[in-house]
């Protein structure tokens, strides 16, 4: 995949809440939640191995114990 290609699927996704990181192997060599900065670091951690850029999504709910639960 291209820097340009990379880029476009990042812009496709402004507004969500994600964050972007930059892993080695297994390893997680860097994050972001700004689109730039994690082409940035893709670029920079790419010119000494094979980097691969991951899209992190968090979704967050609110965990309400049910009424028979309190009964119980």
């Amino acid at each position: 995949m291209t820097q340009a290609e990379i880029a476009e699927r990042i812009e496709a996704l402004e507004g969500a809440d994600v964050s972007y990181e930059v892993w080695e192997d297994d390893l997680l060599v860097a994050s972001s939640t700004c689109p730039k900065d994690a082409l940035h670091y893709h670029a920079v951690y790419s010119q000494d191995a094979a980097v691969t850029l991951k899209k992190a999504i968090t979704v967050r709910t609110r965990w309400e114990p049910s009424q028979e639960a309190h009964n119980g």
